[in-house]
């Protein structure tokens, strides 16, 4: 049975019509009325009464002219919306069934849903449940339900999601290509599935608690610029977590293996020697930034194009070796070749090494020096002024143009400050107790390097 509601309004004295097409359901009954569901031209559609699994199939059969969808007067035998009953449909606004326990696979993706709250009375969503919703922005839960993967995948406008508690595990894809989402997750989370924030807009991680990091799970983030995770202890990360994170800086010191993949075209590096013991494959490929590699005495395999293409590459400090040597891929440095198939790249080895290091087919490519510093002393400027001083627990330097380079490093090559200062004058603060530094500053494409005490 159906009815049609008329609303009249007024507006600068002029009358307006509107109906909401209202159908009566029993279950099994909707069938009967899908001429009308499927040609109706009122934008708004009321369900009421009580549905089977066969009713609700037909509802991805109405008009497109309908953006409103006001189930709260409809009961639901199974408790749970149907897969894929609105994907692609025209609603913006959906009102849910009382008592609906969950929400299946696909339900509302690709809908034009724009702000949407949950009842508490669901307990799961399904996979891509609200994925590829161009309009939606909002989503509000009133329950902490199961989540499936993909929930909110690829919903490029979505900013805002509302939950009475922290999630500790996020799944897999949830918020992948969620260009506009900023929402850090939790400092409660314990795990991250694959993918979970692949393209989002969020600035900052605070994951102290995190066991479980999966593939590619905070890969293409451009605004992500701050990461504070625990990995000294036995972290499980995935290959790919900070894939193309071209504003991530230092990132904390990584003790257990490398993944393939883990920085590779992004600008993060660590302050501390790298203590890896295998150091993945393209590990650091096309990392924008790092000019200088320090190998602690961990190292024991470096895999394929693990450096790839790193052009600002000067120096691989491996002193704290000795002579055990670390296995190394023939083209763990792709893309760094000269000419004559040679690397024009300082490998700084423990005095008394050399000959080791040199026999070597692949550390013996590079230029074997014996260095007391961690960076290549260069003091000849052409004439160019630039002024480093040291006072205490400060460093100050000027030059005759902007600085585009301030990095402070200890002797075993461990990074005490590194910026950007983009103006004549820079300053560093360093820690407490620091001894010799060596400090580094690149000015209108020239560099200075100097050792103070």
């Amino acid at each position: 049975m159906r009815r049609y509601i008329l609303i009249i309004g007024c507006m600068a004295a002029m009358a307006s019509a509107s109906h909401a097409l209202e159908i009566a359901v029993t279950p099994g009954s909707l069938v009967s009325e899908l001429p009308a569901l499927v040609n109706t031209q009122d934008k708004s559609l009321v369900l009421k009464g009580t549905a089977g699994e066969e009713d609700l199939a037909l509802v991805s059969r109405m008009s497109h002219t309908v953006t409103t969808l006001d189930m709260s007067g409809l009961t639901i035998v199974t408790g749970a919306i149907p897969q894929h009953m609105l994907t692609g449909s025209k609603v913006s606004v959906f009102r849910f069934p009382e008592g609906v326990t969950a929400i299946g696979e696909s339900a509302f993706a690709g809908s034009n849903l724009r702000v949407v709250t949950l009842p508490e009375s669901v307990t799961h969503v399904g996979d891509y449940a609200f994925a590829s919703c161009p309009q939606l922005t909002a989503i509000r839960f009133l329950s902490m339900p199961e989540l499936g993967s993909g929930v909110f995948k690829d919903c490029v406008a979505l900013t805002t999601v509302e939950m009475p508690l922290e999630m500790t595990v996020v799944p897999e894809s949830m918020f992948e290509g969620c260009v506009s989402y900023s929402q850090s997750p939790s400092e409660d989370v314990v795990s991250v599935g694959a993918y979970a924030y692949r393209g989002t807009a969020v600035e900052r991680l605070d994951l102290m608690r995190a066991e479980r990091l999966g593939d590619f799970c905070f890969a293409d983030m451009s605004a992500l610029s701050e990461i504070n995770i625990d990995l000294s202890h036995d972290l499980e990360v995935g290959t790919g977590v900070f894939y193309n994170d071209g504003a991530v800086g230092m990132i904390p010191h990584w003790q257990g293996n490398m993944p393939d993949l883990a920085l590779a075209y992004s600008s993060g590096r660590q302050k501390e020697p790298i203590s890896s013991e295998v150091i993945g494959e393209a590990a650091f490929a096309n990392n924008t930034d790092i000019g200088y590699v320090a190998l602690s005495s961990g190292v024991r395999e470096i895999k394929a194009h693990a450096f790839r293409n790193l052009l600002s590459l000067e120096q691989v400090d491996v002193r704290a070796l000795g002579k055990n040597i670390p296995e190394v891929d023939p083209l763990a440095f792709s893309g760094l070749e000269n000419a004559d198939g040679r690397y024009d790249i300082i490998l700084n080895v423990e005095k008394d090494t050399n000959n080791e290091w040199k026999e070597h087919p692949v550390w013996g490519l590079f230029n074997i020096l014996n260095l007391d510093t961690g960076v290549v002393d260069n003091t000849d400027l052409g004439g160019y002024a630039m002024t480093i001083v040291r006072d205490g627990v400060t460093v100050s330097v000027s030059a005759g143009s902007p600085i585009d380079y301030l990095g402070v490093f200890a002797l075993d090559g461990t990074v005490l400050h590194e910026s950007r200062p983009a103006a004549t004058e820079g300053e560093a603060l360093l820690p407490d107790g620091s001894g010799v530094i060596v400090v580094k500053a690149v000015s209108a494409g020239r560099e200075k390097v100097v050792k103070l005490r």
